[in-house]
């Protein structure tokens, strides 16, 4: 809302200017005002964004017959302030809404009471105040004022276009609190007609963080003119956020209010709605006279001194509205704090591979000069060492979206890619996780899908149903690339469509990356030692690293597989203190000061390389991803079978010619760069018809038909019923 004058109808009385409390500031409360910590009954509290008090002050003033106004949602979720008369209208001007409100005829409602001798306490942001006071131009003894800590306020216009795209329209919407009840919260919730409740935290939700990233807010808020002492209201509320840094004399975790005593009418109000009123509460004076250890009131809460916006960027803001008017709210919000050309799906298992397969990707695709971001909030949300690894060295999704996201991970990229291992592999994840995540099945039509390196493990475990499926899904792709060659006949023989053969994203990378996270180790190697990297330790190959270690008077090292049957392992290997668990950056350090390694690990094999290590692999796992290396760098050598007679040779450490071996890599890395920039820039082909929706969605209930009928079988057998 902005006052726009018609020149035409201006006699030039210049009473515009006269009341306006921007031209004619007045600051005529205290400076040294006493402020109180605040916290009502759990009553009170469930029905306050905070600690309660303005229902002590509104219930005093309504229980004297008088009038109360303050903001409150109309039926299109538009914020007016309203003159209430009871105490049954006063739960809709209660809690926050962070909006910007038309007070509307409210001030000349309050001079019509007023000079009626009614009583009156009016609230509202301190500009409002502001504005009011300038109106009336004089005090009235039975006018009370209280304003709330103001943070700024956002378009109501946006706010609406946020309800329409995200929520169905107001006409779906039954109620908004933009402060959950449920306890101190801060949750922006959204009650649909139809039952259904959408609930986003502040740091994550689309709309909250436009609001407290300053980037919504109205142009005034950056230089407010009442954020500062003396306050304009007689009294000030608002959060005590930093309740936990005070020694409070009672429990605050389920809300606390700030209260400022600007004037000696506040002060009576104050005191007169406490004592009278029919609750219980708490309240410690923490400034002013009388109190023996006053604390520092500046950080109690910034906005009393200043607008919090005005430590903001402004141009960002600019930005922000200029986006708005080339795309919808939400797309403008990440555009504007979240700078993403690229989401990036990874498979982020508890595995020192998958670790190094995802940061090579996402490294990759960022040396390309777009800026990715992984989409951990949809698929891998737990607190493993990839996901610890994933939050130091990566931007993340979750950091900024609601878990199961994806109409947000729609609105901020552009581009999507899934990343290498065993993001395909249906023996290992569900088809219902792998088509709607890892084939992107919640990807809108006009987005860029691709695949880079994705591996599909094995052909067993797929009916028809499940291969059109995924077949569908694969269709959607604008470019697809696998890992192994298998991958391209797979592609082209089960679901009909090209793929390209490229390079594990961990010899993507020069090493000069491993080398700059492996430096970041605190370990001391003073020994030489031979490493030995299991994921699938057996007898003979505890034997075979024995004996290894003996022939060459090395001392040994031993690393597992983090994730599968650990103390299984521990037991197979037997051997004690040689065995260590490392985070990511230590096994890349073990890697790069080992003298010899042995490994059943296709990226142990990798970095075996790519540190120009003496060392033999056992093929374990997808044996076909050894086979694809041995062929890439015609090293057949180096890889044997578990069980192998040739290990029990008396030097089972060939020699390697690693400037052959690297100059064939180093082919391949410029192969898969170009065609990952190729990729990226692809012109964005036509997703699906309607015929094939239909088809893909008949499939689907087929499969999980499927899936429930074996679900329920197994049930049975769990509970002992067969």
């Amino acid at each position: 809302m902005e006052p726009i004058v018609d020149e035409e109808k201006c006699i030039s009385c210049g009473k515009c200017k006269k009341v306006c409390p921007s031209i004619n500031q007045q600051y005529l409360n205290s400076s040294e005002p006493d402020v109180f910590a605040f916290s009502a009954e759990e009553k009170v509290l469930y029905d306050s964004s905070s600690g309660g008090v303005f229902t002590f002050l509104a219930e005093h003033i309504l229980q004297m017959d008088g009038y109360v106004v303050g903001a409150a949602f109309d039926s299109t979720f538009h914020v007016n302030h309203v003159v209430i008369h009871t105490v049954e209208e006063l739960d809709k001007i209660r809690r926050s809404k962070y909006l910007q409100s038309s007070t509307g005829e409210t001030y000349r409602q309050t001079k019509e009471l007023l000079e009626k001798g009614e009583y009156v306490l009016y609230s509202g942001c301190p500009c409002q105040i502001a504005g009011l006071l300038r109106f009336l131009e004089k005090d009235y003894d039975k006018l009370y004022t209280v304003e709330v800590l103001c943070h700024g306020v956002p378009s109501p216009k946006l706010f609406q276009e946020h309800l329409k795209n995200c929520f169905g329209g107001r006409e779906n919407i039954k109620d908004v609190e933009f402060r959950s009840r449920e306890g101190w919260a801060t949750l922006f919730r959204v009650k649909l007609k139809n039952g259904v409740v959408r609930t986003s935290s502040n740091d994550r939700g689309v709309y909250m963080q436009s609001y407290l990233q300053d980037v919504n807010l109205r142009a005034s808020c950056f230089q407010c003119q009442y954020s500062k002492l003396p306050r304009q209201g007689d009294v000030t509320i608002g959060d005590l956020w930093t309740a936990g840094y005070l020694k409070l004399s009672f429990e605050y975790r389920k809300g606390v209010s700030v209260v400022l005593v600007n004037s000696e009418k506040g002060k009576g109000l104050f005191q007169d709605a406490l004592s009278k009123s029919g609750y219980q509460f708490h309240v410690q004076k923490l400034y002013g006279e009388s109190v023996e250890s006053p604390c520092n009131i500046k950080l109690l809460n910034e906005n009393i001194f200043s607008a919090s916006a005005g430590h903001s960027d402004v141009s960002k803001r600019h930005d922000f509205f200029e986006n708005c008017s080339k795309m919808e709210f939400e797309r403008a919000v990440h555009a504007s704090l979240h700078k993403f050309d690229v989401g990036l799906m990874l498979f982020m298992s508890d595995n020192y591979g998958s670790i190094a397969t995802n940061y090579a990707l996402y490294r990759a695709i960022n040396e390309t000069g777009r800026k990715a971001a992984v989409l951990n909030h949809l698929f891998f949300k737990g607190n493993n060492e990839s996901i610890r690894f994933a939050r130091e060295h990566m931007k993340l999704c979750g950091d900024f979206m609601e878990n199961n996201d994806w109409q947000s991970a729609n609105q901020c990229f552009d581009t999507f890619v899934v990343g290498s291992d065993m993001s395909w592999n249906w023996t290992l994840t569900p088809l219902d996780k792998i088509l709607p995540f890892m084939m992107f099945g919640f990807v809108d039509e006009t987005k860029r899908i691709i695949s880079y390196a994705p591996s599909f493990g094995e052909r067993k475990g797929m009916d028809e149903d499940a291969r059109a499926l995924c077949s569908y899904y694969l269709k959607r792709f604008d470019a697809v690339s696998v890992r192994e060659d298998y991958g391209v006949d797979m592609c082209k023989e089960l679901f009909g469509i090209h793929a390209k053969q490229v390079l594990d994203p961990v010899l993507l990378c020069k090493r000069e990356v491993w080398d700059e996270l492996g430096a970041k180790s605190q370990i001391k190697f003073d020994e030489k030692y031979l490493l030995a990297y299991i994921l699938e330790p057996t007898q003979y190959k505890r034997q075979v690293i024995l004996e290894a270690a003996k022939k060459l008077n090395k001392e040994l090292v031993v690393i597992l597989d983090m994730e599968v049957n650990v103390e299984a392992n521990r037991r197979t290997m037997n051997m004690g203190e040689n065995i260590v668990v490392p985070g990511f950056i230590d096994w890349l350090a073990y890697f790069q000061h080992a003298d010899y390694i042995i490994t059943d690990s296709f990226h142990g094999a990798c970095f075996s390389m790519m540190y120009r290590k003496k060392f033999v692999a056992i093929k374990a796992r997808q044996k076909a991803r050894f086979d694809s290396l041995a062929k890439l760098t015609e090293c057949p050598s180096l890889f044997f079978e578990d069980g192998s007679p040739s290990l029990k040779a008396d030097y089972i450490f060939p020699e390697i010619d690693y400037e052959s071996v690297h100059e064939r890599i180093e082919l391949k890395r410029r192969e898969a760069l170009e065609w990952l920039h190729s990729a990226l820039n692809i012109e964005i082909k036509p997703k699906s018809d309607n015929a094939s929706v239909k088809m893909m969605l008949q499939l689907y209930e087929s499969l999980r038909e499927k899936e429930d009928s074996i679900n329920g079988i197994k049930r049975q057998y769990a509970l002992g019923n067969c």
